[in-house]
């Protein structure tokens, strides 16, 4: 868990990772993919857009297709429950046993 405040743009901001894009764009997908990454992402949009002064400066501050990966990642965990709770609810009867 140590390793999770480095691993999303928590303690540093995300224009750094957005500097380094073009040199490891393997390494920047895979960075902004993470979705922990995006939540952390929309969070701070949500809360630090309206003090941006500066529009054009948007892209170093958020990628520029946060809201897209949002939705995505969004769509994916609601069928990731509903898949689980389908599950959880045939084999509801035989946890107990089993443990």
């Amino acid at each position: 868990m140590q390793f999770m405040h480095f691993l999303v743009p928590m303690m540093y901001p995300f224009s750094l990772v957005w500097a380094e894009h073009d040199s490891h764009p393997v390494l920047y997908e895979i960075y902004v993919a993470n979705p922990v990454t995006q939540a952390v992402l929309l969070l701070q949009k949500f809360f630090w857009y309206p003090l941006i002064e500066d529009p054009s400066d948007l892209p170093r501050q958020f990628p520029p297709d946060l809201y897209e990966r949002g939705f995505i990642t969004l769509a994916l965990c609601i069928v990731l429950l509903w898949l689980a709770q389908r599950f959880f609810s045939r084999a509801e009867g035989k946890f107990p046993e089993r443990l």
